[in-house]
This record gives C-alpha cells, structure tokens and sequence, in this order.
C-alpha cells in the first residue's frame, strides 16, 4: 500500500551574536517589556535572513 513518506529537504540553523542584559529577574516589567522587543527582533531579522536567502521549498 502506498505508505507516506517525508521529502528530502535541506535545512539551515542560523545563530545570532550572543546578547548580553544587565538588571535584575525582579525588575519592572517596562524595562523587561524592552529586553523581550530586543530579543524578538533579533530573531525576526534572522528569520529574515533566512527566507531571503531560500531558494525553494526544497533547496
């Protein structure tokens, strides 16, 4: 019978520059709020990045 089976597909990690915070666990959430907006947009742009450089679905 005709048994499903993934397709070979290529794939690529990307790593980012690390990111250094100082403060506290316990600080106020305002400054938290920035640290997150700066974490998620680091990994938007690498996110980017990557669809920019996709050829295909499969390559």
């Amino acid at each position: 019978t005709g048994a499903a089976f993934p397709l070979p597909t290529k794939y690529r990690i990307y790593f980012g520059d690390a990111l250094h915070f100082t403060g506290r666990a316990d600080d106020e959430d305002s400054e938290l709020d920035k640290k997150v907006r700066t974490v998620k947009a680091s990994i938007q742009a690498m996110l980017q990045q990557g669809l920019k450089e996709r050829r295909g679905v499969f390559w």
